[in-house]
């Protein structure tokens, strides 16, 4: 069983939040160049958290 979870987490959870932490990355440093300028760190959090719950 722990070789499995371990699996798991190497093959499918890993690279999920790593895709999901780097496209809210680049969404949040294309808002710097918005007129607004408007990111803010909790929006990185919650849409890679998002990315994980979905």
């Amino acid at each position: 069983m722990d070789t499995t979870l371990r699996l798991a987490l190497r093959v499918f959870i890993m690279p999920t939040f790593l895709v999901g932490l780097s496209f809210s990355l680049l969404i949040e440093i294309g808002q710097i160049f918005t007129m607004y300028c408007q990111t803010d760190v909790n929006d990185l959090l919650m849409n890679t958290l998002g990315v994980m719950i979905g």
